[in-house]
């Protein structure tokens, strides 16, 4: 009746999915209890007035008439703003918008008790006032998101502040903010030379890099304990190659997912520093010069592995009893890879494999010796150079290796 469709990187549960029976049940008990109520069709209108959680889905919500008692309101693609003004008890906002429509800040603005602010769609200003004056009033908030990292750029670092999600978020050098666990698209800044945030239990970050050194990024990060989630985007190189050693960070060995994104043009040697208890990573842009698998089939705990226009060298070789733990790897947009060996024994408990623009990648005989594989995609149609009787061979040459997965699609 319940299925776990994702988990974080801790391996506890992020998203699943239920029995239709299950969903009605559950939403008819909510109803009966006054635990929340499911608005969408004007019919539902009479039931909100004593409501204290509210849901709005895919409905004109402008006229809606809501309890001065409401605790939650979460609104999934309405087509207007609904006008939530005089509930100050709210603790909990969700606003996602249809697509070009926007947020009136002065909606929210009187809102002091949120712990919870989720912006899915553009901010309007009110009497030209910044969402980051008008979140300044709210001293209890816990979590805010925003889609557009403009409404974030100015922000009060109150001290409860939990988890701050947005768009080149700028983080003060001044911040001192010790409950802060998550913090997403925050750039490094200048300011930082003279003193760094404080921000001593960061456990998810993701930071953006311009500057091609990496001395105050790296001070930064050498001050995080308790990290487990890293994402590093640079328009330069990434800190490899000597710049930085990751071993020499408090966290190496207590980090669970990396990413890791550059647009440098810049070959680079596969870093030997790896942290060793990763169980997600996801490399984008990265060139190197050499096959990058024999590094990586050493982590003994990766679950998760995606390179996304990764440039190698054209073999690739994953020997037996190499990523032992592996369940998922995606391979997309290398086009320098032409051979890959899998041995006997490697990739023992792969699940699911997705092969996507590797145009001269040819079908790996070693496909049978993934004998756990559930799914399994290739994208043969971007085989420009083969004719359709040469594609629909290739895709017949991997429907006879892979005979034993479930799904496949080619």
């Amino acid at each position: 009746m319940v299925q776990v469709t994702s988990r974080s990187e801790d391996g506890s549960i992020k998203y699943c999915r239920i029995h239709d029976l299950l969903r009605d049940l559950a939403l008819q008990k909510a109803k009966e209890d006054n635990f929340l109520i499911v608005y969408s069709h004007p019919d539902d209108q009479h039931n909100l007035c004593m409501a204290r959680r509210v849901a709005v889905h895919n409905s004109d919500c402008d006229k809606l008439v809501m309890s001065q008692n409401l605790r939650t309101l979460l609104c999934f693609r309405t087509n207007c703003m609904p006008n939530c003004s005089k509930q100050k008890l709210l603790k909990v906002v969700n606003l996602d918008l249809d697509y070009g429509t926007k947020i009136e800040l002065g909606m929210i603005e009187g809102l002091t008790q949120l712990r919870y602010l989720n912006l899915g769609s553009e901010v309007v200003s009110h009497e030209n006032r910044s969402l980051g004056e008008v979140i300044g009033n709210m001293k209890f908030l816990q979590t805010v998101s925003s889609i557009n990292g403009d409404d974030l750029k100015v922000l009060p670092w109150h001290k409860e502040l939990r988890h701050v999600t947005g768009f080149c978020v700028e983080l003060p050098s001044s911040a001192k903010i010790t409950n802060l666990q998550t913090l997403n698209w925050v750039r490094s800044d200048e300011s930082w030379e003279t003193e760094l945030p404080h921000v001593p239990n960061l456990r998810t970050l993701d930071l953006i890099h311009k500057s091609s050194s990496w001395g105050v990024a790296g001070a930064f990060l050498s001050t995080l304990n308790h990290l487990i989630s890293l994402d590093l985007t640079s328009h330069s190189c990434l800190p490899f190659n000597g710049k930085l050693d990751m071993r020499d960070f408090p966290f190496y060995l207590n980090l669970q997912s990396l990413e890791l994104y550059s647009e440098s043009k810049e070959w680079i040697e596969m870093p030997i520093d790896m942290p060793p208890h990763l169980t997600h990573l996801r490399i984008w842009k990265l060139k190197f010069r050499q096959d990058i698998m024999p590094a990586l089939e050493k982590l003994q705990y990766l679950k998760e592995l995606r390179l996304y226009s990764v440039d190698t060298n054209e073999k690739m070789c994953c020997s037996a009893k190499g990523f032992c733990q592996l369940e998922v790897l995606t391979i997309r947009e290398n086009f320098y890879l032409k051979d890959w060996e899998i041995e006997e024994g490697a990739m023992p408990i792969l699940k699911e494999l997705e092969i996507v623009m590797t145009p001269h990648l040819r079908v790996p005989q070693g496909l049978r010796h993934l004998t756990n594989l559930q799914q399994f995609l290739w994208d043969v149609l971007f085989l420009r150079d083969l004719s359709d009787d040469d594609r629909a061979a290739k895709a017949n040459e991997i429907r006879n290796l892979c005979k034993h997965v479930p799904l496949v699609s080619i």
